[in-house]
Formats: structure tokens, sequence, C-alpha cells
């Protein structure tokens, strides 16, 4: 639906700091039929990356009885796909940006450079939620908090990952309002799902379509995020890059070495990883070796990963020699998470554009941190 069948309204109080959006569309009824989408992909995995190495100047080889242990543990919903016809959950999400006379900002919490904030549920809260722009949904939210709030299902939405098999079916909820940053959502209807809880507590994530109207900044560096109108002016792919946004999901391209490949955008991401497809065409300092197991909801296979004899390029930014995990399972790389970790990234999804400010130009991707031996534990979750 084009943003002209869209009307916005600013909260009543002169006093108050909250802009507040509704679709102009006609109320539910309880006599409609319940809402039942196109079916959503999702890649969710959870890697627990445990490896006994030595570290040497070729790069990492594992050993058995080394004095080391590395462990390099990422739990991540990457790439939830809403087909076109799950826009629907979507809509009520749009607003004007001509409403917003200045900038709202929140606090933004970095757990292994993963982004959360506070976000007020239907008047209650305040509740922690991911922010993933690798999610192409309006929101998800935890059982325990649909239980809680006593949220009403009106729909049901079916979940697989790029394989196309074993896929499930999840409820979809109704949110009366989302509160995040000073800026209120109306009529928010969420999918019901389990994120991992091993970065910490999560009660929800705000999926990439939910800002669609905003310029939406994550200030790594000040962990802050940032709500506000305008938009970003191209400057010939430097630090201002295009995007395209199949499944309500931003895909840029990198340079790896010397082959352009498109990854996903994903701020619940590990770092930099590549399909393994191309692995064998690129040239790394010590043989890609098993760091751990992925698992999404209907597969789980081997991760491996390794230092790359080579940089990786995003707009005028360079990653060199970057730690390099390898996926043999999802279709497109994966660029978020620790590579976020020096920028400040703002998209501007009604121009398809995303910039990157760091005043860093060559930046580093370390292999995985160290810890103690007992440290390691196994994956138990499949978010």
């Amino acid at each position: 639906m084009p943003p002209a069948a869209y009307v916005a309204s600013r909260a009543g109080s002169c006093r108050s700091t909250t802009s507040t959006f509704a679709p102009a569309r006609r109320k539910r009824q309880a006599s409609d039929s319940p809402i039942t989408p196109a079916p959503i992909m999702t890649t969710s995995q959870v890697f627990t990356y445990s490896i006994v190495v030595v570290q040497t100047n070729a790069g990492y080889h594992g050993k058995v009885g080394a004095s080391k242990t590395w462990q390099f543990q990422r739990c991540y919903v990457k790439n939830v796909l809403l087909r076109a016809a799950l826009s629907v959950l979507s809509l009520a999400t749009l607003c004007s940006q001509s409403l917003l006379s200045q900038d709202h900002t929140a606090p933004m919490e970095l757990r292994h450079n993963m982004p959360f904030v506070q976000v007020m549920v239907n008047g209650k809260g305040p509740f922690t939620f991911g922010i993933d722009t690798g999610t192409g949904g309006s929101a998800l939210i935890t059982s325990t908090l649909c239980q809680q709030l006593n949220l009403p299902e009106v729909g049901k939405a079916e979940v697989g990952d790029p394989t196309g098999r074993n896929k499930k079916e999840l409820s979809v909820v109704k949110l009366q309002s989302l509160q995040v940053a000073g800026v209120e959502f109306k009529d928010i209807q969420a999918v019901q799902f389990e994120p991992s809880q091993r970065e910490g507590h999560v009660d929800g994530i705000l999926g990439f379509p939910l800002f669609a109207k905003y310029l939406l900044t994550l200030d790594y560096p000040k962990q802050q995020l940032r709500l506000a109108a305008g938009t970003l002016k191209p400057d010939g792919g430097q630090t201002v890059i295009p995007f395209t946004m199949p499944n309500n999901v931003p895909i840029i391209q990198i340079k790896v070495s010397s082959q352009l490949i498109d990854a996903n955008v994903d701020s619940r991401g590990p770092g930099l990883s590549i399909p393994e497809k191309y692995a064998s065409s690129l040239k790394f300092a010590s043989e890609p070796i098993v760091i751990g197991r992925g698992r999404t909801v209907s597969n789980e296979f081997e991760i491996k990963g390794a230092e790359l004899a080579g940089d990786v390029v995003v707009g005028s930014y360079t990653f060199h020699n970057p730690f390099l995990a390898t996926d043999p399972v999802l279709p497109q790389a994966n660029f978020g998470g620790l590579a976020f970790r020096n920028f400040a990234v703002t998209f501007d999804q009604q121009n398809r554009l995303m910039r990157l400010e760091s005043a860093e130009k060559t930046l580093l991707i370390p292999a995985p941190h160290h810890s103690p031996a007992n440290a390691a534990s196994p994956a138990s979750s499949a978010h």
C-alpha cells in the first residue's frame, strides 16, 4: 500500500515527547477471519565455538592438549525473511517522518557486540528487546511476555530455513503499542518466537521494517540508538552504501579479496561470515578449522573459520586479514555484530542507503577471544 494511504498524529499533550503513528484503516472486527500470512523463512542459529588451538604466525591450528581454549560464542536470529504477503504484519508500523521535529535517542546496551534497548509494550515495562536488522518482520516476542501481557493471538505464521525442510507454525500476536526511544508505534503484529538467551535475558526482537520511515542509527562507540527524520545523500559508495531489500532485510555487496559477494547486514550476526562455496577460491593464513556448530530450526551443521590472507572491503573501509567464518547452509555472506563495533551505522530504508561512520579506515576483526578451558559450553538452543 502506498505511503499516501497512511496518516500520522502527534500525541495530544503539548508536553508529550512521544510520537504516535496509526494507519488509516478500519478497525479489525471480532467477526473477521484470522490473519494467515505467507510463510516466514528464518535462519535462526546458535553458534558455540570452543576449540583448543595454538597461535602461530601462520594462523590458528587445532592441537589436542594445548594450554589455551579459544571460545567464540555468538547467538543470533539471522534473516528472518518475511516474504511479500507477510508485509501485512508490518503495515501498521509505517509512519510519516514529517512529524519528527527532533531526534529521538535511547541508550543501546551491547552484549557481545549485539544491540539491546529498553521497550515499553502496551504501556508496561520496560522490557529488553534486541535490535535485528536481519529480521524481516516488525517484531518478535517471547511466549513468556505474551502470557505476561495476555496478548491476543490473531493468526499463524509458517517458519523455516533456506533448505525448505521441517517448517514450523508460530503464533502471531497483536501489540496495541510499542514504544522505543520516545516513539510509539500502534497496532503492531508480532511473531511469537524464542530468541536465544545466551547473551542475557531478552523479551523480544525489533526487526528492520519497524523503522521503515526513519533514519535509524545504531551508534556502537556511543552505545546509542537514534531515530530521526531526513534522508541520506549518496557519496559514490564511500561511506554511504546502497543496499537492496528483498524480504525486508538489507543486502550490500562486500569485496572479499577480489570477489564481490552479497552480504546480509545483520546487527545480530557474529561478524563476518561467507557461504562455504566461496572458501575454496580464497586464500587463508591457515587451513580453516571447525570452530563449532550452527543450528537452524531444521538443520545442524559445522562452522569453520580462519584468518583471511587478504582484505574485506566495504565502501571506503578495509578489514585487514579478518577472521572469517564459513557457513555451509546460508546462501549469502553476513556482515554485522563484531564488524560494527567501530561504526555508527545509519539506515535510510526509503532510499535504500546505509552510512558507515568511523574515525578509522582500516579495521580488524580478531580471532575468537581466548578464555579458560572450563568456560566452554555446548550449544543448547536452536534460537
